[in-house]
Order: C-alpha cells, then sequence, then structure tokens
C-alpha cells in the first residue's frame, strides 16, 4: 500500500500546512488556517459552494475539514489505520460535547489523513460520522487522494519539493528524463529531504519560468545551490531534463531544442572568488546561451554576492548595465528566512534522524532557541541534526556553543583527519572549480611524494572524506568531479592553511594556475584589513612572497599552451589595486562595486607591495619567455591576446619590462601569407602598442599593402552579407530568421572596422573610395542591429505560497 509520495515524512505540522494549500487550491482561498496543536486544535473552516466532491457534484454550505495525521511506514499501515479510526471516533463523541446541537446546522465534514484506505475502512469511517450525526455531508480524502491531488495542481507540489527527494524516483519523473538528469538528481536527493519552501524559492520560480534566467545570490551557507536543487526536481517531475553545467560550452553540447531542459551552474563564476576563465566564457557566450534558451530552455546561475559584485567589473557589466540580470529583475537575493522557515527546516532535519529520545527531547525544549539564534543558517542546522546531535550524550551547552561558534566542529575534525586525508583537501583547493578525479590524483601524487610509502592510496583517501569534506559527482559517463561538499568547507581549510606556516609553504610550493587568483583576492583583502580574508591563502612575509613568485615564473616557463600563458595573466590582473565605485541600474538601485584603479591613478609605493611585487614577477616572466608552440591557424590570434593582456598589465609594473619575444611574432605576421589579413593587421597593431619602431622596421611597404587590400576584401564581403542581412529582417515578428547568423556577422563586422581604425592610423592611408566602403560598413553596424530580448511581463509566471498557519515553534515540534 505503498503511496506515491511519502507523505508520513512531512510528520503532522508538515501534513496539516500540506491540507491546509491543498484545500486552498481544491475549495477556495476563503478556508480558514488549521491552528492549535497536534491533534486537538481547531478545525479548517468554509461557507459557501465549491467543486467537491466533483465538478458534477459541488456540496454548498458550511464545511469543516479535519487532517488526521498518522505515523507509519510500509507493513504498519493496519496499525495506522485503526489509530486513526479511535482517534477519529474519540473526536466525534468531543465534537458532540463542545458544540451541543451546532452539528445540526453543519452540511459538510471533510476528514483529510496521510493513511492510505481501502473500501472496507471508508465506511466504517462514514457510520462514526453518520452515528454522530456529525454533517449532511461526509467524505474522507486519505492518502491516496492527497497524492493524485498533487498530481492533479502541480503548482501545489511545487511548494513541497521534499516529498519528490524522498519518493521512488521512478514513480515521479518518466524514465526519459531519468535516464538524462539522474546523475544531479541523485547528487541532491539527501540535501532535498529536509527542504523547506522559503520565499526565496518561490520568488526564483516565478522569475525562472517568466524569463527563462534566473541568479540566485546570497552569503555563504545562505542555500542557494539547495533553492536550485528542488527547483531542478520540480522541473523534473514536469519531464524537464536537468543537467548540471559549469561552461557555456556544457550547455551548446547537449542542448536540445525539441526537449525542454534546464541547466543549473552552481557557483557560476567561482565558488570562493571569480574563476577568471569561466567568467570569461560566459561573458562572451551568455548572449548566445539566453537566446538557445527559448522557447524551452532555462538557465540558473548561484553564487556568492562578494563573487557576483567581483565579476561586474571583470565582465565589464557597469559598461553595459543593462545586460546584467539584475537590471531586469533576474536576481533573487537568498538570505534572511523567517523563524517559521528556520523552524521547518530544524523539524525537517530531526524528523529524518533517529535520535533516542533524550535528544528529542532536548530539540522540543529548545527548538525556539535554536531558530532565533542570529548565526542559523540551512547549512548549519543540517550540521547541527547530522552532526551536533548524533552524540547521545549532547547537552543544552553543546548546541549552545555550536550556534556561537559553528566553525569549530569542522575545524576540530579536520585535526582529526590524516595527513593523507588533508593532502586529498588541499590538492582540491588548487581548484576554483569542480576538478576531475584525475587532476586530483596528479596534484595529491605531488603532496605525497616526499612521504609515498606512508600515505594512504588515493582512492582510499578520497573515499574517506566523501561524503562529509568532499562531493563526488559524474556530470557525464566515465567522468567523475570532486569538490567541496559545502563553500563553508573550502573556507575552513584555507583557514587551516592561513594559520600553518608549513601548510602555507606546500600550498605555495605546488600552486597551479588556479591558485593566483585565489591568491590576489587574499592578498587584496590583507592590504584593505578586509574581512574577507578566508576567500583565499595569502603568502606571510618576504620569503613566502618569494616562494610564490618563483612557483609562478615557473608555471610560465612550462606553460604547456597559449592558453595557460593568457589565463595566468588574467588571473594576475586580479592583484590590480581596486577602488570602490557605484551606479544606478535601470531599476533605480544603486549597487557598489570594485572598480580597477587606472596606471596613472596608482601610488608609487603599490609596485613594492606584495601584490605588486606578484603581479611585477609574473608580467615579466611572460614577457621574457617566449610563448609555448601553437597550431599555426591560431598562432596570431593567441599570440594577440596575449599582447593585448600585456598591455593592460606592463604600465603597473615598476621598471615597465620589454617584451622579448616581439619581434619573432611580428616577423611570423608579415611572413605568414595564408593567414587572414585581420588576424595580421590585429597582430601588428597590438605590437606596435609596445615598440612602434621594431614593429614598422620589420615590416616592409609591400606586406602592408597586401594587408591592407585582404582588408578591404573582407570589408566588401561584410556589407553584402549585411546587407543581406537586412533584406531577410522580419519586421512583423521583429527578428531575424538565423540570430547565430547575425551576431557573427555583426561581432566580426565589428572587430574588422577596429582593426581598420587601428591599422589605417599608421600603416596605410585609405583612399577616398576605400574609406566611403568603411564608413557604410560602420553606418549599417549602427543602424543593423539585434532586437532587444523580450521578457514579457513581470509577473508572468504562476507563482503559489503555501499559507501561514496559527501554530508555535513549540507546537511544531510536539510530535517529535
Amino acid at each position: 500500500m505503498a503511496l506515491k509520495y511519502p507523505l508520513h515524512s512531512l510528520g503532522w505540522y508538515g501534513f496539516e500546512t500540506l491540507a491546509q494549500t491543498l484545500l486552498k487550491a481544491v475549495i477556495g482561498p476563503g478556508v480558514s488556517a488549521f491552528g492549535g496543536s497536534r491533534d486537538n486544535g481547531r478545525d479548517a473552516e468554509y461557507r459557501g459552494v465549491a467543486a467537491f466532491p466533483s465538478a458534477e457534484e459541488q456540496w454548498s454550505g458550511h464545511w469543516i475539514f479535519q487532517a488526521k495525521f498518522a505515523e507509519f511506514e510500509g507493513e504498519l499501515v493496519q496499525g495506522a489505520i485503526a489509530s486513526l479510526r479511535n482517534s477519529f471516533r474519540s473526536e466525534m463523541r468531543a465534537n458532540l460535547r463542545r458544540r451541543g446541537n451546532l452539528q445540526l446546522n453543519l452540511d459538510n465534514y471533510v476528514l483529510i489523513t496521510n493513511v492510505p484506505l481501502s473500501g472496507d475502512d471508508r465506511d466504517s469511517l462514514h457510520q462514526i460520522a453518520k452515528d454522530a450525526n456529525v454533517a449532511q455531508h461526509f467524505a474522507v480524502v486519505d492518502g491516496r487522494d492527497v497524492c493524485e491531488l498533487l498530481d492533479v495542481h502541480p503548482h501545489v507540489r511545487r511548494s513541497f519539493p521534499q516529498l519528490l527527494a524522498l519518493a521512488d524516483f521512478a514513480q515521479v519523473v518518466n524514465s526519459a528524463t531519468l535516464s538524462a538528469s539522474a546523475a544531479y538528481l541523485e547528487r541532491w536527493r539527501q540535501h532535498l529531504g529536509a527542504f523547506v519552501a522559503t520565499s526565496a524559492y518561490h520568488d526564483a520560480g516565478v522569475i525562472l519560468q517568466t524569463h527563462h534566467f534566473l541568479v540566485l545570490d546570497g552569503a555563504p551557507e545562505a542555500g542557494k545551490s539547495t533553492i536550485a536543487a528542488a527547483l531542478a526536481l520540480e522541473a523534473a517531475a514536469r519531464n524537464v531534463e536537468v543537467y548540471s553545467v559549469r561552461r557555456p560550452e556544457d550547455i551548446h553540447r547537449v542542448r536540445k531544442h525539441d526537449t525542454t531542459q534546464l541547466f543549473v551552474a552552481d557557483d557560476a563564476l567561482g565558488s570562493v572568488s571569480v574563476d577568471i576563465s569561466v567568467a570569461d566564457d560566459w561573458s562572451r557566450e551568455l548572449p548566445n546561451v539566453l537566446a538557445t534558451l527559448r522557447p524551452n530552455g532555462y538557465l540558473i546561475w548561484t553564487g556568492r554576492t562578494y563573487v557576483m559584485g567581483a565579476a561586474l567589473d571583470r565582465l565589464r557589466l557597469d559598461e553595459a548595465v543593462e545586460q546584467f540580470p539584475g537590471a531586469h529583475g533576474l536576481t533573487v537575493a537568498v538570505g534572511e528566512l523567517t523563524q517559521r522557515e528556520r523552524a521547518g527546516m530544524l523539524y525537517n532535519h530531526v524528523k529524518r534522524q533517529d535520535f533516542p529520545e533524550n535528544v528529542r527531547k532536548l530539540v522540543r525544549e529548545m527548538a525556539s532557541e535554536i531558530v532565533a539564534h542570529p548565526n542559523v543558517t540551512p547549512e548549519r542546522l543540517r550540521a547541527l541534526a547530522e552532526v551536533v546531535l548524533r552524540s547521545p550524550e549532547v547537552s543544552a551547552n553543546d548546541v549552545r556553543q555550536f550556534l556561537s561558534n559553528p566553525s569549530k566542529r569542522w575545524m576540530q575534525a579536520y585535526d582529526n583527519l590524516s595527513e593523507s586525508e588533508r593532502a586529498v583537501l588541499s590538492s582540491v583547493l588548487h581548484h576554483a572549480s569542480p576538478a576531475s578525479e584525475e587532476l586530483l590524483r596528479t596534484k595529491y601524487e605531488a603532496y605525497t611524494a616526499k612521504s609515498p610509502e606512508s600515505s594512504l592510496d588515493f582512492e582510499t583517501a578520497l573515499e574517506r572524506l566523501s561524503p562529509g569534506f568532499l562531493r563526488i559527482a559524474s556530470p557525464w559517463p566515465g567522468q567523475r568531479d570532486v569538490d567541496f561538499a559545502h563553500p563553508s568547507i573550502r573556507d575552513f581549510v584555507i583557514a587551516r592553511h592561513r594559520e600553518n606556516e608549513e601548510r602555507r609553504r606546500r600550498y605555495f610550493e605546488l600552486a597551479s594556475i588556479d591558485t593566483l587568483s585565489a591568491v590576489a583576492r587574499a592578498l587584496r583583502a590583507d592590504a584593505s584589513n578586509a574581512q574577507d580574508q578566508g576567500r583565499g591563502v595569502a603568502p606571510k612575509g618576504s620569503n613566502e612572497l618569494e616562494l610564490l613568485g618563483q612557483r609562478f615564473v615557473l608555471l610560465v616557463e612550462h606553460a604547456q599552451n597559449v592558453a595557460q600563458i593568457r589565463h595566468l595573466l588574467t588571473a594576475a590582473a586580479e592583484l590590480r589595486p581596486l577602488e570602490k565605485r557605484h551606479f544606478v541600474v535601470a531599476t533605480g538601485a544603486e549597487i557598489e562595486y570594485d572598480a580597477v584603479v587606472a596606471p596613472a591613478d596608482v601610488r608609487s609605493e603599490w609596485a613594492s607591495s606584495e601584490p605588486g611585487i606578484l603581479l611585477s614577477a609574473v608580467v615579466d616572466a611572460c614577457c621574457r619567455t617566449a610563448l609555448p608552440a601553437s597550431p599555426s591557424s591560431l598562432r596570431l590570434e593567441e599570440a594577440e591576446g596575449v599582447l593585448n593582456e600585456l598591455r593592460r598589465l606592463v604600465p603597473y609594473c615598476s621598471p615597465m619590462p620589454r617584451v622579448v619575444w616581439l619581434a619573432d611574432e611580428v616577423r611570423h605576421a608579415a611572413r605568414s601569407h595564408s593567414a587572414s589579413s585581420v588576424s595580421r593587421a590585429a597582430l601588428l597593431n597590438a605590437a606596435r602598442a609596445f615598440e612602434p619602431l621594431l614593429v614598422e622596421s620589420l615590416v616592409t611597404r609591400t606586406t602592408l599593402k597586401g594587408i591592407l587590400d585582404g582588408l578591404l576584401s573582407s570589408t566588401d564581403e561584410a556589407l553584402s552579407e549585411g546587407l543581406y542581412l537586412k533584406s531577410q529582417y522580419d519586421e512583423k515578428e521583429n527578428e531575424f530568421p538565423d540570430p547565430y547568423d547575425f551576431r557573427d556577422w555583426h561581432g566580426g563586422s565589428a572587430r574588422l572596422i577596429n582593426v581598420i581604425d587601428g591599422f589605417t592610423g599608421w600603416a596605410e592611408a585609405l583612399t577616398t573610395e576605400h574609406a566611403e566602403k568603411v564608413d557604410s560598413l560602420r553606418h549599417l553596424l549602427q543602424v543593423l542591429v539585434e532586437p532587444p530580448e523580450n521578457y514579457g511581463p513581470e509577473a508572468h509566471a504562476e507563482g503559489f505560497r503555501v499559507p501561514v498557519s496559527d501554530w508555535s515553534i513549540e507546537e511544531m515540534f510536539a510530535d517529535l
């Protein structure tokens, strides 16, 4: 007699909340609230007509609804049925005494229970109601009926995603959707079993359905990832495929336009600090991603508030405010919880645990104190239930100490780990995003190289840390990714490295390219005495700074490809000094963000600061180390990219280094006759920004004229394609037949104009005829723009809130 949805997992409080929510959907908003206590509280009432028990047979008049919850699992259902029957009989007798003759004026009495009933069971309850002369009409809504109503009213089910998490996925998600989404859903199942639908969750659902793009922004431990997972699970129950993604290319790889899909980018721009390479990918591809989502694709970003803020400058969103999600109301701030929401989370966590009576009694007595504590977050409530309360000797003082200093337990757990397990955690710390298992294995072997015989093998050490410290997932068949189980655990590990000299030195000795960005943020936090030093490990003293600088120089000298050099330079850009700035978004709100100080405004003493010294070390190494080999078809573009990165960083160095390999790249551009003229001219423009006389001395006039001829030929082609696109524009639909073709043309033409402007300023002058062609293309770029995204009305999607009940916090925990 198993139910589709495990209603017994809700407890009496959760079930009455569900019953009341269903009544408002089925009967109408005029249904009054339940309230009182676990079993003897006030019934819900209604006066009027409703489509119950069916649309054809509608009852009217004065209604009473009573919710009766029974504890049972599996084969214990017969005992629950007997308990329900006896409890209902006693209730009817009590009603007779309490109401006097009032029952003669009652028209409809509806009993709602989580227990599945047979026909005989229903007849027995009907007989009890008839004997009590309780009302003209009597009906029973049993557990199976409640499950059917949840399917009929998915907007109600949306408010109770924990039922989906605890159910058999095979019953609530169709096989095709489950096959595509299983990796993500299984990873989050245990976390969602205690989920409570908060205001942020409901707001997020409305925004996601309306705009197809949602940003969940908040502090560490606020519950951003859990809300995203709850939305994903609810979507999967509606046959929406769910995928965890890291970069835009992950979406393009699996996007199917004939299938409804949801993509979740957890810590989209970095977990602890901005992940430069990932942020740049999103910056370039977000318009294309948003276009490909229509009409049946959805994307959720989550991120810490300070990471999202730091990305503003990196993505240059202050220069295009209208494209920032916040300007269109796509961001939901996940933060403050009501005490009732906190109480629901605590109740659900404790309800799922098999605690002895002394622990349950402690929770009942301390519930109000716990949920009122200022340090309470969703993650800390989980840790309280799964770590602190697991001790059979736990006391009220233990609970209070944990709430006052929640990191203490994690610190103690970390200190009790073996050196091998700590080495795994240190290895994970070197990556700003989930790392592949093989990548971690290599780093772990480096950490344990000094004592391999006394170290655990990598697999054993890794499994010991999961799921407490680490989360292991398989986003794709044959691939396993590893990340910290929660960002706060990364913070604890960082704190342990910051305070331990030996760990710090080892961390710097084995620093990876990804490490530089986190180190940069830590250095800047230290320099400004900010309260966010925990975001990274900063060197202490000149010896550690020198060690770190030497490591990054080594990474430059041994780079395998040009992409690694660019990654290092973009990370080094995070070392530049910042200042606070403000701007006002379209909604009128003012946003504060960190902006880079221009080189001319940097104080002279900054060059001798720790960030200045480290930046100079990385930039100097990149200037004097020849670029790694790369395919000839990509060489010019890659070299241009490195030069452009160096151009914005060299002015911060004192003295400014010279690009030693510049002449070789200029000669290569001059000789590469088969390469595109745009690539050749762009490289020469970038090189001339460093040494104009060198460039002009190495490139002959014949070569310059040949490049210009190629640029003009490209201009003719761009003009022709642009005029064709203009002719294809559908004014009625306000769109181009293929937005991708338009974006490719617009981006390529804009780059072409920019290169020509730079090139003709020093190399070859344009004739009047040629200048007119370039101006025609420039004009076409200005008038032929992509139509703005039509987001539609702000409140397109249906939002549904769980009604607020009258129970006190103490009464909510009565059945623990």
